[in-house]
């Protein structure tokens, strides 16, 4: 019998990539996938409290990351 632990999709996108060194982009739970020159991934798991009250994406959880990414190029 294998003792294997089955991680649920948050967990999993958690353990994507690596923490940025941001207080804010750290409290949306924002990742760094990857950074080269000219180009630059992130990845960010939407979560209820990232909603405005439309229930979409709010507009400054989109954009600020992607301040913060000028001159790498990072891509959502």
């Amino acid at each position: 019998m294998t003792n294997k632990v089955q991680l649920n999709a948050a967990t999993q996108l958690a353990n994507l990539g690596e923490e940025l060194n941001v207080p804010f982009l750290k409290l949306l739970g924002v990742r760094l996938i990857s950074a080269e020159m000219g180009k630059g991934e992130i990845l960010l798991a939407l979560k209820p409290e990232h909603t405005n009250t439309w229930d979409v994406a709010h507009g400054g959880v989109l954009t600020y990351p992607n301040g913060c990414c000028y001159g790498r190029g990072c891509a959502f």
